[in-house]
């Protein structure tokens, strides 16, 4: 049997019912991925590095699965797919369904196709919060620092509150 590993991903979008958005994107993660242990609260953020008339709902889970890395980016393709998401070879754009892996482990992985930790992680707020909500102790592999701290050292000033989903 394959060993399983802790994982770590961010959850986004910003188009159209963007809290069925992030639910539907739970679903499919733990029947594609694996089990989650953990969801961040989710938060409402401005878009990070470009313009879009509708703010982004970010969440972060704490899953585990006994895929191998590529295998994890092959089902996170399908997954934001099946979800109606929209590539833009310009840059970021809105989207329905946005998974990044943010952790593996204390991998380190650094390929043409991925790095891991996501590069950026520490550079924003809506990934650093919600992260923080689950796994504030954690030690990111490279900076060798926690969420915590790097949260402290973050200069992310864009505007990153909890979200709550009145029925």
């Amino acid at each position: 049997m394959n060993k399983k590993e802790t994982i770590y991903l961010g959850i986004g979008g910003n188009i159209e019912n963007r809290y069925n958005y992030i639910l539907e994107t739970q679903k499919h993660i733990e029947e594609r991925i694996g089990e989650i242990i953990a969801l961040s609260p989710i938060y409402e953020t401005p878009p990070w590095g470009f313009k879009a008339e509708t703010n982004f709902l970010n969440r972060v889970a704490k899953a585990e699965t006994t895929l191998n890395v590529n295998e994890l980016l092959i089902e996170i393709n399908e997954i934001e797919k099946n979800l109606n998401r929209q590539r833009s070879k310009d840059g970021y754009i809105s989207r329905t369904a946005d998974i990044d892996i943010l952790f593996y482990g204390s991998e380190i992985i650094n390929t043409p196709n991925i790095e891991i930790p996501h590069p950026r992680l520490h550079k924003r707020n809506f990934v650093l919060l919600p992260l923080n909500d689950i796994a504030s102790d954690f030690i990111h592999p490279v900076l060798k620092k926690t969420i915590y701290q790097l949260i402290a050292e973050c200069n992310d000033k864009g505007e990153c509150r909890r979200f709550f989903y009145a029925t």
